[in-house]
């Protein structure tokens, strides 16, 4: 089955050595959210938490830890367990809206990305890579991390070469078909410095039903002449999308160049 494969293959990389990192970065994880919680977790007692082990399915804490590690469950999920009425649980996630209301964006690197999958398998921690943060409609590539689950980058981010020297790292991945979110995507657009050129940019990103959730105009002093510099950092569905607006923008007159920062 390709479920089975694509977990073995994550097993078969996560080396001893990883696993030992998970472990830390696991105890790391619950000692951190105690401390945001105002739990004393040195008054959790070790038969409290193989306690908890054992409800998630491990015989060791070391187990508990490293689960906690690869990213499996939160550690409030383990606080509330270990000191049960002391804490409120988690807020449950609100249930998918239609597609005609699309959700919010979804932040680089955020655990876990529920708009991509695991080839075969739902339910691997995934997320995307901060260093060119990948939205729908590009070809991804998956890459297995040292205790932080999967990263998935761009095929075309210039990490990639560097990452999948060892190939064995590198797993399938896709887009998932019922998600709806949006992205955030930051554009740079160069001018010229004239009146009423901000709101052409503007009326073509309200045209796109595109959500802006920050804008900054300058001028370019560092170019030397009359031009001006338009940042923004707005919610892209898709791939698509970004091009039509880009190309909408390109088109202006006065336009001087447009970019995606990553």
């Amino acid at each position: 089955m390709k479920t089975s494969r694509a977990r073995n293959k994550i097993k078969h990389v996560i080396s001893t050595t990883e696993r030992a990192k998970a472990i830390d970065i696991g105890e790391k994880l619950l000692e951190k959210e105690a401390r945001r919680l105002g739990v004393q977790l040195s008054k959790v007692t070790k038969s409290e938490l193989e306690r908890v082990a054992a409800e998630y399915g491990y015989s060791k804490i070391e187990e508990l830890h490293a689960a906690l590690g690869y990213g499996k469950f939160s550690p409030r999920q383990v606080l509330q367990k270990a000191v049960p009425g002391l804490l409120q649980p988690e807020p449950q996630p609100e249930p998918p809206r239609p597609a005609a209301q699309a959700a919010g964006p979804v932040a680089a690197g955020e655990h876990p990305d529920l708009v991509i999958k695991v080839k075969g398998a739902d339910d691997l921690l995934v997320y995307r890579a901060k260093c060119c943060n990948p939205i729908r409609g590009e070809k991804i590539v998956g890459y297995i991390t040292r205790g932080k689950g999967v990263a998935v980058h761009s095929a075309a981010c210039p990490n990639v070469q560097n990452l999948f020297y060892e190939a064995e790292r590198k797993i399938d991945v896709e887009w998932a078909r019922s998600a709806h979110e949006a992205f955030a995507v930051r554009i740079v657009v160069y001018t010229d410095d004239r009146p009423g050129m901000l709101n052409q940019i503007t009326s073509i990103l309200f045209k796109e039903d595109c959500n802006i959730r920050t804008l900054e105009a300058r001028p370019d002093d560092g170019k030397g002449n009359e031009g001006a510099v338009v940042e923004m950092t707005v919610e892209i569905r898709d791939k698509k999308q970004l091009e039509r607006i880009s190309s909408a923008i390109r088109r202006l007159s006065g336009v001087r160049d447009i970019e995606r920062v990553q």
